[in-house]
Parts: C-alpha cells; structure tokens; sequence
C-alpha cells in the first residue's frame, strides 16, 4: 500500500496516523466516560502534545488552549448542548458525530470510514451527510467510506466501487454503480422486484 509516494504496508496504526490517515470505527470506539470536551480535547494532544515538565509542574496554559479549542469545535459540529456529557450517556449518531470532530482535531489528510450510518436511525443518517461533506470540504482531505446505505452514499460520494462477494463488479459515478444489473441483483434482489419496492416507475 502507497501513499503519497511511499510503501506504508509495514507501518502500524500509530505510524499511519503520523502521516495523516486516520479512520473511524462501525461502533465508534470513543471513551465512554470522558466527557465531550475531554474527548475532543484529547484528539488535540497530537497537534499540542502534554510536556512532561508542564504536566509536573502543573501549569495548565496548555491544556487550558486545547479545552477552549475542543468547546469551540464541539460547538461548531451542534454538540453545544452535550460539552460536559460522558460519551457513554450519548445517542449512537450523537457519539458518531463527536467521533468526527476528533477527526477534525487531527487534521488528516485521509479519512478511513467504517460503515457511518451502521446503528443509526433514518434521521440521524440524513444529518450525518451534511457533516461529512463540511469536514470532507474544510479539511480538504480524501474520504474513503464503506458503506450498505446506497441513497446515504449517493448523495455524498464522487466514486463509487461495487463490490460483490469480495470482488469489483463495477466503478462509476453513484448513479451509473445504483443502476448496474449485478449491483441491482446483489443488493435489492430480482430488478422486477426492486422496482416494486422503489414503487412504479414513472
């Protein structure tokens, strides 16, 4: 595996964090009894590391910043109303969300997710779209996502690769992948019956 020029296939999670590929979880693995503001803050610790001196001589300048910053991005992402909620009190789409400004904190150049819309109601999917296109387009970084929700997926990818018992059937924009016949077959069953449950054709 390359990227941006250099084989990564040996690093391990740490090293690839380093270069800026970071990814999320289908059940979004966060401290559950860090509040929302701990959490992001900690997200911070990459870019504004805790010195061991500053930590025993506990002066709290730093950690003050990342605190005042992690409100900040907590408000931005609608999390004003959850700051000093321990992540374990939290909706699975609220935690999902808090998920993606740690992201954010991290400033990666690569986004790895892992099924976003997995344990999610309808609601929390449809508010979870905009959200990705505003982090994908304020940290101008690549979004690879793997997902079974095809109308989430539409209406947030560029690209789209099909894939049917571990192999690529076929690549294109969202609507030519949701038209192919093997991917219509594979995944809404017989195209008879896929209409049907679409309702009539117009």
């Amino acid at each position: 595996m390359e990227f941006e020029g250099r084989d990564i296939t040996a690093l391990g999670p740490a090293h690839r964090a380093h270069e800026g590929i970071v990814r999320t979880f289908q059940n979004s693995p966060l401290f559950p009894t860090l509040t929302v503001v701990e959490c992001i803050a900690t997200a911070f610790e990459r870019a504004e590391p805790t010195r061991v001196r500053s930590a025993m001589l506990g002066w709290s300048r730093p950690e003050r910043r990342r605190t005042e910053r992690a409100i900040a991005l907590a408000e931005r992402f609608g999390l004003g109303a959850y700051l000093d909620h321990q992540l374990k009190e939290l909706s699975t789409g609220t935690r999902r969300i808090c998920e993606l400004a740690c992201i954010t904190a991290l400033a990666p150049k690569v986004v790895l997710l892992d099924e976003p819309a997995a344990g999610l109601a309808q609601r929390e999917v449809e508010a979870l779209v905009p959200v990705l296109r505003s982090l994908r387009r304020e940290l101008d970084c690549t979004m690879i996502v793997i997902e079974h929700d095809l109308p989430m997926l539409s209406r947030l990818a560029d690209r789209m690769v099909a894939m049917v018992a571990g192999q690529v059937v076929t690549v294109g924009t969202p609507t030519e992948v949701a038209h192919h016949p093997v991917v219509v077959a594979a995944y809404l069953g017989d195209r008879d019956i896929a209409i049907e449950r679409s309702g009539p054709a117009t």
